[in-house]
């Protein structure tokens, strides 16, 4: 779990952010609508059970508090780039309901559970930086309080841009057509089964494969070990929990396959660094209309 200060303006935007060291990639998650633009770099991303590369041209787009994780390779010849725009959707849904076009596909990428979240803006690269460098020097000349406007000028050009590829689907048809990785497959079956008992046994059996072999692929083609994307995943439904529900702590450590509550709450605390109790006494109103969309 990130938390990320977004300001007085609910939102903010860093244009060519560079990692030329180590990136460490981890899973993570966080309030707000997020367009991930990779301008430099390659490597892979883990998100919604699915495994895309990561390359320049490519514009991830992350909704709230969705479960993803970024493994970049990185060299001093090729620094990692990439722009990050990050927002309260509950806020800006405002500036967009004006332009039904627009309106529509903000709403489904804000609220639908669908695959299409990775667009490929090679075609427009050219027009694009230029848009979004003179908006981040926009943003750096307005004072705080008084961004908002100006950065709903910045997403509704990227909503206009992005419109006709989430019209076509193209993107997604190319996707559905490649046979799933075993990494892929046990992330479906995680989806399906984490609030029950699933291990590295269970998982090795249905493919008919040895444990250690299993554990190997999954490290290989995800970078972390089944076990962490299990905690993760059941971590992640546990703060949706706390923050749309008045159910107990013991409950919602049970709905997500920790039924030994001492031990829900000592993993939570060190995978989100505060207790549950103390995260669904702090977490913040806009978090309520994110997850109850």
């Amino acid at each position: 779990m990130e938390y990320i200060a977004l300001g007085p303006d609910h939102c903010t935007f860093t244009f060519k952010k560079q990692t030329v060291g180590d990136f460490p990639g981890y899973y993570h998650y966080h309030r707000g609508l997020e367009f991930y633009y990779v301008h430099q770099g390659k490597g892979h991303v883990v998100l919604n059970q699915r495994i895309y590369e990561l390359q320049p041209g490519k514009l991830f787009i992350y909704r709230p508090y969705q479960l993803h994780k970024l493994h970049v390779d990185t060299d001093e010849a090729e620094p990692y780039t990439r722009s990050i725009i990050l927002f309260e959707p509950a806020v800006f849904e405002l500036y967009v309901k004006p332009y039904p076009k627009l309106h529509q596909l903000f709403m489904s990428l804000w609220k639908e559970e669908q695959e299409l979240q990775v667009y490929e803006l090679n075609p427009f690269h050219d027009m694009l930086i230029p848009v979004m460098d003179h908006y981040a020097q926009r943003l750096r000349d307005t004072k705080d309080g008084e961004k908002a406007p100006v950065f709903a000028l910045l997403l509704l050009q990227l909503l206009e841009t992005i419109h006709p590829l989430w019209k076509q689907g193209t993107t997604l048809s190319k996707l559905r057509s490649r046979t799933l990785k075993h990494s892929e497959t046990i992330m479906e079956w995680v989806e399906e089964r984490y609030a029950e008992e699933i291990g590295l046994e269970w998982i090795a059996s249905k493919l008919h494969l040895s444990k250690h072999h299993v554990s190997r692929l999954f490290r290989k083609e995800t970078g972390s070990s089944i076990t962490e994307y299990i905690a993760n995943r059941r971590i992640r439904q546990a703060c949706s929990l706390l923050g749309s529900t008045s159910l107990s702590i013991q409950t919602i450590g049970q709905r997500v396959g920790l039924h030994n509550t001492s031990y829900f709450c000592q993993l939570f605390r060190s995978m989100t660094g505060v207790s549950p109790q103390r995260f669904r006494k702090e977490i913040d109103p806009w978090h309520d209309l994110a997850s109850k969309g």
